[in-house]
């Protein structure tokens, strides 16, 4: 019985670092993370002068943006047949607070933006007006 369980295991990890070799090779085909996502990364890091990227992967780019006292991440991850964007921001005043979006692989990355943006706004008031 435990051979059994051992190897059904092992059969689907194999499977599942395949098909992510698989996703990480689809990925560089079509340019890169910082080439299949470049309309998302010129916006997050356009939001701010001091925006940099702080961590890439074949997979995922994360960049930060920084103001006085507000830090944010904004991090774009390619899944198998989606992208999730990741957004984390740290105040003194507020805490740390995230919200995240999952969209289909060929979603309109602008559409992505506008949403992502309505929401992070739309969040950020509704803070505002707790700590006022």
């Amino acid at each position: 019985m435990v051979i059994v369980i051992v190897l059904v295991v092992g059969y689907f990890v194999i499977t599942f670092l395949l098909d992510k070799k698989e996703e990480v090779s689809k990925v560089k085909n079509q340019g890169g993370v910082r080439i299949k996502y470049s309309l998302m990364i010129r916006y997050f890091i356009g939001l701010n002068n001091k925006a940099k990227v702080t961590k890439e992967s074949p997979t995922s780019i994360t960049i930060m943006t920084k103001t006085d006292n507000i830090v944010q991440f904004y991090t774009i991850a390619h899944g198998f047949s989606d992208f999730t964007v990741f957004w984390e921001m740290q105040n003194p005043a507020v805490g740390t607070h995230n919200l995240h979006w999952k969209f289909p692989e060929d979603a309109d990355q602008a559409l992505a933006v506008l949403k992502i943006n309505d929401e992070i706004e739309s969040y950020v008031i509704f803070l505002a007006k707790q700590h006022l």
